[in-house]
């Protein structure tokens, strides 16, 4: 008797709350209401599944570590084969008066606006990879600051492209090496043809350069920044020697105009953001800026700039210690440098390093370096077309490399 009283009260109950929630939902008649509830009650027991278009919808953490990976068996020489191979001398001491500091790493970028006073974002870009190209002391500084770039996930560039401390490897070890024999420094990377008397960046290092350029490609250009710098890389000087000539981690912070690239997650939140310096296309590394987009064709976005910091004189900078730049494997990856040198109210000056006496290589020895023959013929370079010299490619007769300038980079006339 009591189960039925007790059924009894659960229907009168839940004809109570249905007749309550009839009336009070403004259905045209009871047979709407019903089909509403039955809606309402299947839904709470049939599993959820994505809008179409949602099902590959990524989550913001996620890192596309893929698209950070540059194999270098698949780097191809045609690459990039608009840019000549001549070296190019922004870093080296014909440019000593153009740079617009001492310690400047290069030229300042050659800027161009659109109608609508934003920058030309791909000239600044396509400058950036000329020197990568052409300039192995800009190459080096590039390839070192970024393979020590950390992800999210806890693997740095360089573990991600082993190719990267292959590299450094062998540029420390010939910035290491004697100077009374060749190559030694730069002139690992360099390249001299006989009958030929310019000066080009080596099919190896060409090699290693284009695959920085395809790395770079896959990165997000965000725009020019005046952000200020976690890190930045300068020219080191005060080696005579143009050779032994190379950059260093600055003890200085900046936040002069920089063209900024990104990295993005699969979330388009940026997992890193790397800058190119405009006045002299210096490596540079920034804080987080998750929540800023990439400019539009239309210019910058709209809203506040961040506000930069109060910016250093890099011209009243002093040298850091004498050397090669502290980059050496015994002094470290020349990341110790002081936090705030003594800043004197002029440049010091520098005292020269007495050039060693080269000892060319014995006759029959060639630059390990070098193919033999004529030097990449790309515009818009002009090369003399009256020669017999092997094209560099099996064909022809093998030449013996000769010293540059006695083993060193050539110095200004």
């Amino acid at each position: 008797m009591r189960k039925i009283i007790i059924i009894l009260l659960i229907i009168i109950i839940i004809l109570g709350l249905f007749v309550w929630g009839y009336s009070s939902s403004g259905a045209e008649s009871i047979k709407d209401y019903w089909t509403s509830v039955k809606e309402t009650i299947t839904s709470l027991f049939t599993p959820k599944s994505k809008p179409a278009d949602e099902v590959n919808t990524v989550y913001l953490g996620e890192i596309d570590e893929e698209s950070l990976i540059v194999d270098l068996n698949e780097i191809t020489e045609d690459l990039f084969k608009d840019v000549p191979w001549l070296l190019s001398m922004e870093s080296l001491s014909p440019c000593d008066e153009e740079r617009l500091y001492y310690d400047a790493v290069c030229l300042p970028m050659d800027v161009i606006k659109k109608d609508d006073g934003s920058y030309d974002l791909e000239h600044l870009f396509k400058q950036v990879k000329e020197q990568i190209l052409r300039n192995p002391i800009y190459g080096d500084m590039i390839i070192r600051g970024m393979s020590d770039i950390k992800l999210r996930n806890g693997k740095t560039l360089g573990e991600l492209n082993p190719w990267m401390q292959e590299f450094i490897t062998k540029s420390d070890a010939a910035y290491n090496a004697p100077t009374d024999a060749h190559p030694y420094g730069a002139e690992y990377w360099c390249a001299r043809y006989e009958n030929y008397e310019d000066i080009y960046v080596s099919n190896e290092y060409r090699h290693y350069a284009n695959a920085l350029c395809v790395l770079l490609n896959r990165l997000t250009m965000v725009g020019v920044r005046e952000w200020e710098t976690t890190e930045n890389w300068r020219l080191n000087t005060s080696n005579d020697d143009m050779a032994l000539r190379r950059t260093e981690v600055a003890p200085y912070q900046e936040s002069l105009p920089a063209l900024v690239l990104g990295h993005q997650d699969k979330g388009q939140d940026f997992e890193f953001l790397i800058g190119l310096n405009e006045t002299d296309k210096r490596y540079e590394e920034y804080g987080d800026h998750p929540t800023t987009p990439p400019d539009s064709p239309d210019g910058p976005p709209p809203g506040p700039t961040p506000t930069p910091s109060p910016k250093k004189n890099p011209k009243l900078d002093p040298p850091s210690l004498p050397g090669n730049g502290g980059n050496n494997p015994s002094d470290g990856d020349g990341r110790v440098q002081p936090t705030e040198p003594p800043r004197p109210s002029a440049q010091p000056e520098v005292t020269p390093t007495p050039t060693p006496t080269p000892n060319p290589p014995p006759d029959g020895t060639s630059y390990q370096h070098v193919d033999n023959g004529t030097p990449p013929a790309t515009p818009p370079l002009t090369v003399p077309t009256d020669t017999t010299i092997s094209d560099g490619h099996g064909g022809g007769t093998p030449i013996t490399q000769e010293p540059v300038n006695d083993g060193a980079i050539p110095e200004p006339d």
